[in-house]
């Protein structure tokens, strides 16, 4: 990478298209996930409220990219877990 693109600090950076992925391919796994168990019982955060938010977007208009963002921050948090904090039995 040529040093004066990597050094430029007029860098931006740039959204995933999230509002897109839930209205599209990600709407039933988006669904699926916030209705797991896992993601409901969370004590760090109020699962059955992001639900119903969720619940709310899919049967009416669109997502705004606010709304997608807001819905990720917990989304992600919740795959997080799933991979790395489960317990293994011994």
């Amino acid at each position: 990478m040529p040093e004066e693109l990597r050094t430029r600090k007029g860098k931006i950076g740039f959204n995933s298209p999230l509002p897109e992925w839930f209205d599209g391919p990600l709407r039933d796994w988006l669904w699926e996930q916030v209705n797991s168990a896992d993601f409901l019982q969370s004590e760090l955060w109020d699962g059955l409220a992001v639900r119903d938010q969720v619940g709310r977007k899919l049967r009416g208009e669109a997502w705004a990219w606010d709304e997608a963002a807001r819905v990720w921050v917990f989304l992600h948090a919740h795959l997080w877990r799933q991979t790395f904090c489960k317990r293994k039995a011994i």
